[in-house]
C-alpha cells in the first residue's frame, strides 16, 4: 500500500508537470514556436524527408497530449477502477486542450483552432484506449494463469 501511494503521488507530479509543459509552450510567441518547429522539422526529415511544419506541428500536439493521455490514464489506473482510465484521460486531455488553446490567444502571433483541440483530444484518447487495452491483456494474463 505504501508503494502504491508513492507511485500516485509521482504520477500526480507528472501530470502537473506535463501540463505545466503544454501550457508553457503555449505561451511561446509565434516566431519562437516557429524556431522549434523548424529544429524538430530538421531531426523528423532525418526519418521522413517529406516532412511539412505542419506536419510536424500537428504530431507535436497528438503526441503531446498523447502522453497527457497516457499519464493521466495510468494515474486513473491506480486510483480506481479500469473503467474509468478511458474517460479520466481523455476527458481531462480535451479540458487541457481547450485551455491550451485558450492560452493561445493571448500569445503574438497565435490563435485558438477547434481542429488543434481536436487533434490534442485525439491523442488522449488513442493513448487512454492503449491503456485500457493494456490493462485488460495483463488482467486477462492473469485470471487465465489462475485457472492453470
Amino acid at each position: 500500500m505504501k508503494h502504491k501511494k508513492a507511485a500516485l503521488t509521482v504520477l500526480y507530479i507528472l501530470d502537473i508537470l506535463w501540463v505545466l509543459f503544454i501550457f508553457g509552450r503555449s505561451m511561446k510567441p509565434a516566431p519562437e514556436s516557429s524556431l522549434e518547429s523548424d529544429w524538430i522539422l530538421n531531426l523528423v526529415h532525418i526519418f521522413i524527408p517529406s516532412a511539412t511544419e505542419h506536419f510536424v506541428r500537428k504530431l507535436a500536439h497528438f503526441t503531446e497530449f498523447g502522453i497527457l493521455g497516457l499519464l493521466v490514464s495510468l494515474t486513473e489506473s491506480m486510483r480506481s477502477s479500469e473503467s474509468r482510465v478511458i474517460a479520466a484521460g481523455s476527458l481531462f486531455g480535451l479540458a487541457v486542450a481547450i485551455c491550451d488553446e485558450l492560452i493561445q490567444l493571448t500569445s503574438p502571433g497565435r490563435s485558438c483552432q477547434i481542429s488543434d483541440m481536436l487533434l490534442d483530444f485525439s491523442g488522449a484518447l488513442a493513448a487512454s484506449l492503449f491503456v485500457w487495452a493494456l490493462l485488460w491483456l495483463i488482467r486477462k494474463k492473469r485470471t487465465d494463469a489462475d485457472h492453470i
